[in-house]
């Protein structure tokens, strides 16, 4: 593992969530709403989202690909990934696939996870099978300081991550 000199991070797939105009467009055309949660006096508040209905009482995702979710499913929402392919290079030393929820990506960019799997895979190399939690651990901590307390809003936080070589 000490052999992870040229860290290059690579995104195989985009954010799944309203704003591009394609994404509002795909769930207006299947019959759901995106708009922020609106509070008692029409403010809005948080992150575009996806409703079922202009009461906006559910789904009220800020996602817009899900699992599972048959009320979202429903109303556009879905779970084709868009994504991509890459070959890695024949001469790389290492490779790592890093598949993590928004709670995530919402705090650390694409480098800083690479570098933080990179950095912990040279010092601990014999737990590789911590990362994932730690990477977790990191990306809390991330939302700790952005909150500046306890998170109660702080996002669903998971990630698994893969040295493939």
């Amino acid at each position: 593992m000490n052999g992870w000199k040229n860290v290059h991070a690579v995104a195989l797939t985009r954010d799944h969530n309203y704003s591009t105009d394609e994404e509002k467009e795909r769930i207006g055309n299947q019959g759901g709403i995106v708009s922020s949660w609106k509070d008692q006096e029409g403010k809005e508040l948080g992150p575009l989202r996806c409703w079922k209905d202009e009461s906006m009482t559910s789904p009220g995702l800020a996602m817009s690909k899900s699992i599972g979710d048959s009320v979202a499913h429903s109303i556009g929402v879905n779970a084709d990934a868009d994504s991509m392919e890459m070959n890695i290079p024949e001469n790389a030393d290492h490779c790592a696939l890093i598949i993590a929820s928004d709670g995530v990506w919402d705090v650390m960019s694409n480098d800083s996870v690479a570098n933080f799997v990179v950095s912990y895979m040279k010092n601990k190399k014999n737990e590789k099978r911590l990362v994932s939690e730690k990477l977790c651990l990191e990306a809390q901590s991330h939302w700790f300081r952005r909150l500046k307390h306890v998170p109660d809003p702080c996002d669903d936080i998971s990630a698994v991550v893969s040295i493939l070589f």
